[in-house]
């Protein structure tokens, strides 16, 4: 099972307020229009092709009405041009009316109004989202536990804040059961950890209890954490639980000088816990391409536990066995298959201990995928 992640498009009402999409963008030039990008490399890379997408928040940008539909019916053309059975959305902080952009109505008036398949299609999960913070969406062997961590976003005090109440934590728990066979996935705006890799803007809106939240969805063997909002890429693993936070679709609000373009991604889940992401970049020359992006590279794996030192020394005897200088990456994943799904943190600690235990040194080095493994 395949997910399409796609966050913060931030579809804004004029070209260049910081986003590369604006809401009557034409679709030619194809390569100058985000979505009209994206449904070209979906016709021509079947890779790209998932059974859901889903949507992380800020459709528009600062509450901007025709930016939110814009972006929602865009949604829908890649869910469409990919066959996708369905589209999930959830807001983030850039959907709600909380700073009075629109006098005189309330702060979720529109977010809760414009589509009747917003945040799912179906009614009662969405009723329950609205009213409760969240809602737990089945679709075939998955779980998909939706939380509106902008509930609290009334007024403009309160939008500078995320959180999840006590009494929204108590309900999760109460309705989550311990099955073990189903793919459970927890989808959220704001990040439940600090995202501690950002170098040029201060972390002051992590969601408040989400260490509660993360102890809670490992009691109930929750898989893979996905959220959007901070714009910059990063996957870690705490405590058995896969968090991964996406790129930016569209706005490049906060990237200048980090090293990442806008993003969007593919998650191939492969079984419980265990999966790759593979990822795509936008310029507005070429469009959608691979990159080679060692702070957040091009395909990832996660859900991988080993121990690592016994893994190196695996590692060494395979390369052993060919007696050579230089034995292809590929060939050492075949005997080595634990490789494929280790996080770039892990791949990055295996390759230090490549290098000073057995003097093996990855090309290129780890966390980008090697060709080769050589000895020095």
């Amino acid at each position: 099972m395949k997910l399409c992640i796609i966050s913060d498009l931030h579809c804004t009402e004029k070209k260049g307020n910081s986003s590369f999409f604006y809401s009557d963008i034409p679709d030619v030039p194809i390569n100058q229009n985000p979505i009209s990008s994206i449904l070209k490399k979906i016709g021509e890379d079947k890779s790209t092709h998932s059974d859901i997408v889903l949507c992380l928040g800020d459709l528009g940008d600062k509450a901007y009405k025709q930016g939110i539909k814009s972006a929602w019916e865009g949604l829908n053309r890649i869910k469409n041009e990919m066959n996708a059975e369905i589209l999930i959305g959830i807001p983030g902080n850039h959907d709600v009316n909380s700073r009075k952009t629109y006098v005189g109505e309330k702060p979720f008036e529109y977010i809760e109004n414009f589509s009747i398949n917003f945040p799912t299609p179906d009614k009662e999960s969405n009723l329950k989202f609205w009213q409760e913070g969240y809602c737990i969406y089945e679709f075939k062997d998955f779980e998909i536990l939706m939380i509106n961590t902008v509930l609290n976003h009334i007024d403009e005090a309160s939008a500078g804040i995320s959180e999840i109440s006590h009494r929204t934590l108590e309900a999760i728990e109460e309705e989550l059961n311990s099955d073990e066979q189903k793919i459970k996935i927890c989808i959220l705006h704001h990040h439940p950890i600090k995202h501690s890799n950002i170098e040029n803007w201060r972390d002051a809106d992590s969601l408040d209890r989400g260490d509660t939240l993360l102890t809670i969805l490992n009691r109930y063997n929750y898989d893979l954490v996905i959220h959007g909002h901070k714009h910059q890429p990063r996957i870690v693993e705490r405590d058995g639980l896969t968090i991964f936070a996406s790129g930016s679709f569209s706005s490049f609000e906060n990237l200048q000088g980090t090293g990442f373009k806008t993003m969007f991604h593919v998650v191939d889940i492969k079984s419980k816990s265990k999966g790759k992401i593979f990822s795509w970049e936008y310029n507005i020359q070429n469009g959608w391409e691979v990159e080679l992006n060692h702070r957040f590279p091009p395909e990832i794996g996660f859900g991988e536990r080993v121990n690592l030192n016994t893994l190196a020394k695996k590692i060494k005897t395979t390369f052993d066995s060919f007696n050579s200088d230089a034995v292809l990456y590929e060939s050492v994943m075949l005997a080595n298959p634990e490789l494929d799904y280790m996080t770039p943190e892990t791949l990055i600690k295996l390759g230090d201990l490549l290098n000073k235990q057995f003097n093996l040194v990855p090309q290129p080095e780890f966390p980008l995928k090697p060709a080769v493994l050589t000895s020095r």
